[in-house]
């Protein structure tokens, strides 16, 4: 702008001046006028000019002081003038930089130093400042003057500036959609003028800047995080750009949250049956998401770790988390998806008994092999021993020894290419007891005697847990520790024991170590089978084995009739029927008896025969014993009958009276009984 001077020094006081004249009507404003420019900012309407007032009559005025004058400049430009531009070093240099409207910031700055104090006169705000830069603005029109106190000293300058256009209303506000906004989100600003010549957004670096006439609402997205002042201005033809508003903007640096998952081996293969472990790990989340687990697409479990107990071939685990950040609040995010590889595990083939063939003796420093077959999964197979005893061996088979007796639970683990283990692992175990070798001994008593013998067994082996008797007999074989057998039939008897242990066994065998005495067996015959009341009962010994006999012949008349000689007789006084009882032993002192009922049946004596009537004299049978041929003498006509000692019927014949002579020498030696008539003989057949 051009330059103006100062006014010069105030001269003395006039004296009174004269009455005025009436004023005349005023014209048309200038620019703004009857024919006025819309555009035109620094002239206003014309107004009606009032009644001139009377004039005063004016005194002399006196000499007035030269007025100390000099050039200032109005700009609006950044451009500062110069210390050379001024022509007088007197005062203080004061600079101005204003738009020449009310309501606007102006900016003044002196060149003085020290203790500076300005006042801007009224209408302004503040109405004071300190310092040799500072601020204010007006709210009326008109030229305004204004003072500088430095260090004491007071400088007024008059009408320093003057404010010829109304900047009310053209310093804009805005308002904006949030103030708190993540990275790469768009808020919405809005300038509180309308119809502005021009608007100009900055962001403070957290977006590109925007302007233009339409721009009352810009909308940018922050590209960048931090903490940004918001500088909005609008334009007027006459005010040019208004005062800046700011507010502030945060933009999160938070960037999107992450959710991964993975198994907590690492691998995405896993083995048929087992559980797989699922770890979800979380970025750019706040401490505590809500995690959520789909198998399949189905829910399937909650929390930070998921174990899918009995995973399947092809089974698909995905994570969600629920956003919990300023940024992501409320949203579903969703992690990787994991499709799991289930392989067959192998399997230890079962035996009829258990898993393992065990070969070997199961005793402390004997070498034991072990071995079983695996089937499924994919070869090849690994074997792992585990010995029970904190060892453990590889292969198939496997050679091991156990140092000590003891019980060892031995467990095989099959592994395959694909590092499955066996299914059945659990059910293969065994238990194997390595013991001792045993030391089979025992003894017996008695070791003799007549059946039935009970011969009680003792068992004297060690190490051993187990028997196995065989008493030699045929019988059934024990396993008691210390039987007790019944031996029934007579013999010579080896006895056997077995005594085994868990690894091993052992024999012991006796022979003929049990000797069970013959048992005579006791028999007779009664000759004659009937008796009459005259006749003698003539006992004959069919006994086996026997060398000592005792009759009991049972008579009530004389209980205590006995004989102890092999073939007795015995006259029964009285007819009737009676019991006989046998008893026989051997040398070694076995015993038989034999008890018959009705052995003997004695009847009166019969009425005479057809043949004759005889008296037992009158009957004589010699020799006794005879060789081969027995001379019979009768008194009268008889019937003969020849029994032998069983009773068999051998000869019959009808004798006259008179001797005869029988031949029999086709029969064998031997007890005989010639029946004639009611009467019986016994004779003894030698050579």
């Amino acid at each position: 702008m051009a330059a103006e001077s100062s006014l010069p020094g105030a001269g003395a006081g006039g004296g009174f001046g004269g009455i005025g004249g009436i004023g005349g009507a005023g014209g048309c404003g200038g620019a703004r006028g009857c024919a006025g420019q819309p555009n035109a900012c620094d002239i206003g309407y014309g107004g009606n000019g009032g009644a001139g007032g009377n004039g005063g009559n004016g005194g002399s005025g006196g000499q007035g002081a030269a007025g100390l004058a000099q050039d200032f400049y109005l700009s609006s430009s950044s451009t500062a003038p110069t210390l050379s531009s001024f022509r007088s070093v007197d005062e203080p240099k004061i600079f101005i930089r204003y738009t020449g409207c009310t309501e606007k910031t102006v900016q003044l700055w002196t060149d003085a130093s020290g203790y500076i104090v300005w006042f801007f006169g009224p209408g302004s705000n503040p109405p004071t400042a300190i310092g040799d830069t500072v601020t204010t603005r007006y709210t009326t029109l008109g030229r305004k003057s204004l003072s500088l106190i430095v260090n004491g000293q007071t400088y007024t300058f008059y009408e320093f500036l003057d404010l010829r256009d109304d900047g009310t209303g053209t310093n804009p506000t805005f308002t904006q959609s949030t103030d708190t906004i993540c990275l790469g989100g768009q808020v919405t600003f809005t300038s509180s003028l309308g119809g502005a010549q021009n608007y100009l957004w900055d962001f403070g670096g957290g977006a590109p800047p925007i302007s233009g006439p339409l721009d009352q609402i810009a909308q940018p997205t922050f590209t960048v995080a931090g903490t940004f002042i918001v500088r909005h201005q609008t334009y007027s033809p006459c005010c040019g750009w208004s005062d800046p508003y700011r507010d502030t903007i945060v933009v999160l640096p938070t960037p999107p949250p992450i959710l991964t998952i993975q198994t907590s081996t690492g691998s995405t293969q896993t083995c048929a049956g087992d559980p797989v472990i699922f770890t979800a790990q979380t970025q750019n989340f706040a401490p505590n998401p809500t995690i959520t687990w789909q198998v399949n697409g189905n829910p399937a479990g909650s929390g930070p770790t998921f174990i899918l107990s009995n995973p399947q071939p092809g089974d698909q685990v995905q994570a969600i988390a629920i956003g919990n950040t300023p940024c992501s609040r409320g949203q579903p995010i969703g992690s990787n998806t994991i499709t799991l590889t289930v392989h067959p595990r192998p399997q230890i083939q079962p035996l009829a008994v258990g898993c393992f063939t065990i070969s070997g003796n199961l005793v402390p420093g004997d070498l034991i092999t072990l071995s079983a077959t695996a089937t499924g999964g994919t070869p090849p197979y690994t074997f792992y021993w585990d010995l029970g005893d904190g060892r453990g061996a590889t292969g198939n088979p496997a050679t091991v020894l156990y140092p000590i007796a003891g019980t060892y639970q031995v467990r095989l683990t099959v592994v395959d290419a694909n590092g499955c283990t066996s299914s059945n692992t659990a059910a293969c175990e065994t238990t194997l007891v390595v013991a001792y070798r045993p030391v089979a001994s025992f003894s017996a008593t008695p070791l003799q005697g007549c059946p039935p013998l009970v011969v009680s067994f003792t068992n004297q082996s060690i190490y051993a847990n187990a028997y196995l008797w065989d008493f030699g007999d045929g019988s059934p074989t024990s396993t008691q520790p210390d039987p007790v057998h019944i031996y029934t039939t007579s013999g010579e008897y080896t006895v056997t024991l077995y005594a085994i242990s868990a690894g091993a066994n052992d024999t012991s065998i006796v022979q003929n170590q049990v000797v069970v005495y013959p048992v005579p067996t006791a028999d007779f015959s009664v000759f004659p089978p009937i008796l009459y009341e005259a006749d003698t009962a003539f006992f004959v010994s069919q006994a086996q084995g026997a060398t000592s006999w005792l009759w009991l012949f049972g008579d009530p008349m004389n209980p205590g009739a006995s004989s102890t000689v092999s073939n007795p007789s015995y006259y029964y006084a009285q007819p009737g029927r009676y019991t006989v009882t046998l008893i026989v032993s051997n040398l070694y002192g076995c015993r038989d008896t034999l008890v018959k009922p009705d052995a003997v049946i004695k009847l009166p004596n019969p009425a005479p025969t057809a043949l004759g009537t005889f008296s037992r004299e009158s009957v004589r049978v010699w020799p006794n014993p005879f060789t081969e041929k027995l001379q019979v003498s009768l008194a009268s006509e008889a019937l003969l009958i020849l029994y032998d000692s069983h009773g068999k019927r051998v000869w019959v014949g009808n004798l006259s009276k008179g001797v005869h002579i029988l031949s029999f020498e086709t029969l064998p030696t031997g007890l005989y009984f010639m029946q004639i008539g009611p009467w019986t003989v016994k004779i003894h057949k030698i050579g």
